[in-house]
Order: structure tokens, then sequence, then C-alpha cells
């Protein structure tokens, strides 16, 4: 454990494919700014996952909006959901990058593969049952 006069510990693993890493958790105490980070998770590839003094989680950001921000840079922004029972149990709901940014709910590990709900940035929407969809293929013109 390492501490210093910026008021926060550090977990440090010190050794990163056998040379010294640096990364680790790092405990911050004594933040009066609001919004100040209370714990950060951070890899070689820099922060992870931080909760904030003011209670929001960040996961890929530093700077949650709500109680919890998913972010990914030129990935997809997702949170998924299964069962131990099989592969039909899975569902995964979130910013489909690949797909112009589209909102989605699929009932697969993955967006895009078994896409059940669809909106658009337009607010237009798209529902899938068994493959048939109530709405335009292509969500461009609102549900009526």
């Amino acid at each position: 454990v390492e501490t210093n006069s910026n008021n926060y510990a550090q977990l440090i693993n010190q050794y990163d494919n056998g040379t010294l890493g640096g990364h680790g958790l790092i405990v911050f105490v004594n933040q009066t700014s609001a919004g100040g980070r209370a714990i950060e998770f951070e890899n070689p590839n820099g922060t992870q996952f931080v909760v904030n003094t003011d209670g929001r989680v960040g996961i890929g950001t530093t700077t949650p909006n709500q109680k919890l921000g998913i972010f990914a840079n030129g990935a997809d922004a997702a949170i998924g959901f299964g069962t131990v029972s099989g592969a039909n149990e899975k569902w995964t709901i979130g910013i489909d990058d690949s797909d112009g940014a589209k909102f989605k709910i699929s009932s697969s590990s993955v967006l895009g593969t078994n896409d059940r709900l669809v909106i658009n940035g337009a607010g237009n929407v798209v529902v899938y049952n068994n493959h048939h969809h109530a709405g335009p293929a292509h969500p461009s013109v609102p549900i009526r």
C-alpha cells in the first residue's frame, strides 16, 4: 500500500509481464470536489472502473452522468444477462456501435444477433417477434 500527500492510498501490482507495473486499485480519501473519485480500478490501458464520491459508478468513464454510466470508445456499450442453462437464455441490452449507435435488446450474447427491439436516434422503433417485425425493416419512420 502506498500513500501520498494527495490523500489517496494505492494497492499496486508491481509486476506486469515481469516488469515494474504500477497499475491496480486506487482508493481515494478526503476528496472534496463533487464527483471526485472514491475508488478507481486501472490497468495499462487506463482507468476502467470508478465509484465517485457522489455514488455514481463509471465503467469505461471517470465522469458518469447517471448513477451508472457505461462508455465504450469504438465498441458496443452493452450489458449482458444470462443463465447457465443454455444459449437461449442470454440477453444483451445497449448501444450497437456497428449499426449507427442504435439502442437494442437482443436475445443473444451480442447486439445485432437476434435483435428483439431496435430504437434509432430519431426515436423510431422496430419490434421483432420470430423474425417478423412491427414497424419498418429499418427504423426510418415511426410505428403508427
